[in-house]
């Protein structure tokens, strides 16, 4: 879902804005918008905390340098011909990081990493996340518990990453 151009410069991803716009002379504009993401819904809310943004934030990053996502279209990084190449040692690295904050959450099969991976990594709704999880009796799963298996998933990740870890912070202080 995102541009190579946000992978390598750290940008925000863009998209196109829902209404016209004039550029510089005046004339007809093809403005371009930051795409909200569902960090940015749920900060906005103030259902994550701005520690857990930020923690989610590279999360993300490292889930798109991994390439977990699932591709749309042909790889621009493929050399002509279609000759695959061995993955980057920064692709294996940002791979071996994803594995270890979800390990850290209960490992695969955790409801809290298929809330990382879906919401956080693959940057889906809430919504979307409800649908693809069932429990009991093949009901999905509801809103405000996925809100709670996210939440607790970036507390992880914002433990993992050191995120927040001042004199003013909970997150990171040890307990006496």
């Amino acid at each position: 879902r995102r541009s190579p151009i946000h992978i390598v410069l750290g940008a925000p991803a863009l998209g196109p804005v829902d209404h016209q716009m004039s550029d510089a002379k005046g004339s007809v504009g093809a403005p371009i918008a930051k795409r909200r993401t569902p960090l940015d819904a749920m900060l906005a809310r103030g259902t994550i905390t701005p520690v857990q943004y930020e923690a989610g934030v590279q999360f993300a990053r490292l889930f798109a340098v991994a390439r977990f996502e699932p591709l749309r279209a042909a790889d621009l990084l493929r050399p002509p011909g279609g000759a695959w190449t061995d993955p980057s040692h920064a692709m294996i690295a940002a791979r071996d990081e994803v594995w270890a904050v979800l390990d850290r959450m209960g490992g695969i099969g955790s409801p809290s990493v298929e809330a990382a991976w879906i919401v956080v990594g693959q940057e889906r709704s809430i919504k979307e996340f409800c649908k693809t999880m069932r429990f009991a009796k093949d009901r999905p799963l509801n809103q405000m518990v996925a809100c709670g298996l996210v939440n607790g998933a970036l507390s992880v990740m914002a433990g993992y990453f050191g995120v927040g870890r001042d004199a003013h912070s909970v997150v990171g202080r040890k307990r006496l």
